[in-house]
């Protein structure tokens, strides 16, 4: 009996003495692996610098100005001047109305005026009372802004420098409602961007874009 626990006693701590030796020789292989993965590392100053965001929108382009040419109130038109494709200056002539009422209320104006002018001589010689001139007075001035808002609504002219790019009416038509034409200022001219709307406070006047056209 105590030789057979002698036997097993040896055996056991020669197989203890061998499981130490082989754990000592993976740890000694792992730390040596470790210490060839050390990694290079880069180092450089730090510095604050812009970092440009760019974004892509498709946009439309269109006049700088747009202008649709119409009278006040409806009427004949007797004469329209220009066509589609037309180049305008600003000022000029290019459409004129039915000028019958303009004639009518220009003779008012001047019959008014007459008998202003005869009414204050009668007032500086006594004749004639302050109110009575201040009401003849205001009838040639009420009368004075019918003619120049009729001349301004009979005889069209253009607001901007452009092109005619619309034309609705022939002359004699009666002009009901649309615009008589339509000039444009296409120099310069601008486009419509639809930015989105996670970028409304970021965009700001001066910001750059480039622009590619289709054609």
């Amino acid at each position: 009996m105590k030789t057979i626990f002698r036997t097993m006693t040896l055996a056991a701590a020669v197989a203890l003495a061998a499981g130490c030796g082989n754990s000592n020789s993976k740890t000694a292989e792992q730390t040596v692996a470790v210490e060839n993965m050390t990694p290079t590392v880069a180092v450089t100053q730090v510095s604050v610098r812009e970092v440009p965001q760019e974004e892509t929108y498709t946009s439309t382009i269109q006049a700088y100005v747009k202008n649709n040419i119409a009278p006040q109130t409806a009427g004949r038109i007797s004469r329209i001047l220009v066509d589609i494709g037309d180049f305008v200056k600003k000022g000029q002539v290019v459409a004129e109305m039915d000028q019958t009422q303009l004639a009518q209320v220009e003779l008012q104006l001047k019959n008014n005026e007459t008998e202003l002018n005869r009414l204050r001589g009668l007032y500086e010689v006594g004749g004639l009372s302050k109110s009575d001139l201040d009401a003849i007075e205001l009838q040639y001035n009420v009368t004075k802004t019918q003619v120049e808002n009729l001349l301004e609504n009979t005889v069209l002219r253009s607001p901007i420098n452009g092109v005619v790019t619309a034309r609705n009416y022939d002359n004699g038509d009666l002009y009901s409602g649309a615009a008589i034409l339509t000039v444009e200022q296409i120099k310069p001219v601008k486009l419509l961007v639809n930015v989105s709307e996670n970028y409304y406070s970021k965009v700001k006047k001066g910001d750059k874009a480039i622009i590619t056209l289709d054609a």
